[in-house]
């Protein structure tokens, strides 16, 4: 499955030091530190050529769009059923200029002859997945992510990247195929 998304830098990745919590609780499925990212929208594929249309269109798409900045604060999760959920680092608050993008990004998918996303757009960075019976670590997570200032940060956006999702031995993997620098006026 591809995608654009935000992807975080390395240096503000490095600052949340998510090794104690890793350690701490195990039975997540803590998602890779390198890839730790902002979806912005999905491009599920449905023919072989899809990708390629996205890698040849994408740069025009990002022209107009300026670079922003994120204020990464609090956590939370996404329950799914009784199958478990999606924990997750969420924004202080959500700028117009990231709104505008995701708002965009949609029209441009629409345009290429993609379904418009069903689910309305929710920002966060996914940390950790986990099984319904580890409810009460992601919950326990979230505590330690509130009470500590090193998970609130500040991103400068200045590009977006197609990203291609692979399942791996080493669980889910994400590989840019393509990064976009945000136009500067």
């Amino acid at each position: 499955m591809a995608f654009v998304g935000i992807r975080l830098d390395k240096q503000v990745i490095s600052s949340f030091n998510l090794k104690p919590l890793r350690d701490s609780f195990p039975r997540l499925e803590w998602s890779h530190t390198g890839d730790l990212h902002l979806t912005l929208r999905f491009f599920p594929e449905r023919k072989p050529e899809d990708l390629a249309q996205l890698l040849s269109t994408l740069p025009s798409f990002t022209s107009p769009v300026e670079p922003f900045v994120l204020e990464i604060k609090g956590a939370g999760t996404f329950d799914r059923d009784h199958k478990g959920g999606v924990l997750w680092l969420g924004l202080k608050t959500i700028p117009a200029a990231l709104c505008s993008l995701q708002q965009e990004l949609e029209l441009f998918a629409q345009k290429l002859g993609y379904l418009p996303e069903p689910r309305s757009f929710n920002p966060h960075i996914t940390i950790a997945r986990y099984k319904a019976v580890n409810r009460a670590d992601a919950t326990a997570v979230i505590a330690e992510i509130e009470r500590n200032p090193t998970f609130r940060q500040s991103v400068d956006v200045r590009e977006i990247a197609l990203m291609k999702r692979a399942n791996t031995d080493e669980g889910v993997r994400y590989s840019d195929l393509l990064i976009h620098s945000l136009s500067l006026t």
